[in-house]
């Protein structure tokens, strides 16, 4: 089955309707395709610290992956790109503390491109044309 079907089989099933933003509806798509053994939840859970300041810290992963063989993957999507900082870096610095056993992938921008060119049918950045219709009216 092609990438586009796929994608829209899977993000028109009643399983993406909890899922509010069109993106993360999209990568659960995706995860389905590239994980079809695994068990795989929106917003599953969360985790807290209590940091240095004695304040409590909370992130909630996009989503978490657990493959047959129990290993738990969480991973956070953005459509932010790393300009020189790390806008997760929060995020990363609680799931390495709360959660040292688990795996905590963040995909950004970049990441989010390449899955798209690699498999077009999962389309994060939809070319909706309204830039080239600006140029075509300012020329």
């Amino acid at each position: 089955m092609s990438c586009r079907k796929e994608c829209e089989r899977i993000e028109a099933s009643s399983r993406q309707f909890d899922i509010p933003k069109r993106t993360e509806r999209i990568f659960r798509a995706y995860l389905e395709l590239k994980f079809p053994e695994a068990e795989i939840s929106y917003e599953a859970e969360s985790f807290s610290i209590i940091n240095e300041f004695g304040k409590k810290e909370t992130t909630t992963p996009d989503f978490r992956i657990v493959k047959p063989d129990g290993k738990r993957i969480f991973v956070e999507i953005t459509k932010s790109s790393r300009n020189g900082t790390d806008p997760k870096e929060r995020n990363r610095r609680i799931m390495k503390q709360a959660a040292p056993k688990d795996i905590y992938i963040v995909l950004y921008n970049k990441e989010l491109k390449r899955i798209q060119r690699e498999c077009p049918g999962f389309e994060f950045f939809k070319k909706d044309g309204r830039r080239r219709e600006k140029s075509k009216n300012n020329h």
